[in-house]
């Protein structure tokens, strides 16, 4: 899924959670529109049955509020008669009936990304207003999305560095001089489940990690850390591989070929490889500050001659910016 694939998905199972009883309370809103007070009663009883919801109020069809806040903490009779309809909550686009959520804003008080779910109250004569309920994202325990499908994307980096391209030679640096056991260190890592991620940094002789048994951190390690074999006291193995699959069963090929990509040109060479093997992806950094990502086998499938600019990818594909 891409990013925008995750947002949608989101919106829509948000806007299922949400559409039945906001529109019992629009009803309800519908019989009392004239009269504020009656309205905060309305708003007041109906609270507790949106689970997860911080505030309730409505609006008339201009964005001005016309009743209290009513929260969890109580009302608050000062905020009626703001104007609401230049803030973030305000969807551009109104809904004649049913549900709109607005776009995804940081509170200016609570500085929290929250989101506002509209509801159309209906009168006789079209739109009465608007019952809005407000949410912290992290109020609405949001499901983890669906793994990525990785594909093949390229970013263009640093224009200063692209336009001096050809006046730079590439040098050996001491992680090349080891890296045979270097690269050997991190198979067995991965082979063993200790780690999950790590970058190459071939021009730094470094290596950054990611382990299973620590993932929300990780650890940069200088080239004589990498060789040490206590190393492996840093990363213990689970008892069952974290992610299991394609690109677990071919790290030995992506790394070999990160060191084939390094010495393929001394003008155009790899500065830094990385591999994920829960995500299934490949990262590469090249010497003229490309970018690239893509999956396992997409990397394995593409030739050296592809990196060298003797073939072209496949009409359509990546993504450059």
């Amino acid at each position: 899924m891409t990013t925008r694939d995750i947002q949608q998905a989101q919106r829509s199972g948000l806007s299922r959670f949400l559409r039945a009883p906001l529109e019992r309370v629009a009803g309800e809103c519908a019989a009392h529109w004239g009269a504020p007070d009656s309205l905060d009663g309305v708003l007041s009883a109906n609270l507790a049955e949106l689970p997860r919801c911080r505030l309730l109020y409505a609006l008339d069809a201009e964005g001005i509020q016309n009743t209290a806040n009513v929260g969890t903490d109580g009302t608050e009779d000062g905020f009626r008669h703001q104007d609401l309809s230049g803030r973030p909550l305000w969807p551009t686009e109104l809904p004649e009936q049913g549900l709109a959520l607005s776009a995804v804003y940081v509170d200016q008080h609570d500085r929290i990304p929250c989101i506002t779910a509209l509801h159309a109250v209906p009168g006789a004569g079209g739109v009465l207003g608007y019952l809005a309920a407000d949410f912290a994202l992290h109020d609405l325990h949001l499901p983890a999305p669906e793994p990525d499908d990785p594909g093949w994307a390229q970013y263009r980096g640093d224009p200063a560095i692209r336009g001096t391209l050809f006046f730079q030679e590439r040098a050996e640096t001491r992680l090349e001089a080891e890296m045979d056991a270097a690269l050997a260190v991190l198979e067995t890592l991965f082979a063993e489940g200790g780690i999950f991620h790590a970058k190459i940094h071939f021009s730094g002789s470094r290596v950054t990690l990611w382990g299973t048994a620590d993932p929300f951190r990780y650890h940069v390690h200088t080239l004589e850390e990498i060789l040490d074999p206590d190393l492996f006291l840093n990363y213990p193995g689970p008892g069952e591989l974290p992610c299991p699959g394609e690109a677990a069963e071919q790290v030995g090929r992506v790394l070999e070929r990160f060191k084939e990509l390094r010495r393929m040109d001394d003008t155009l060479y790899l500065r830094a490889g990385s591999l994920n093997v829960c995500n299934n992806l490949v990262g590469l950094n090249f010497s003229c500050d490309g970018t690239h990502y893509l999956g396992v086998g997409d990397f394995l499938a593409r030739g050296m001659a592809f990196w060298v600019g003797e073939a072209a990818p496949p009409a359509g594909e990546g993504l450059s910016s």
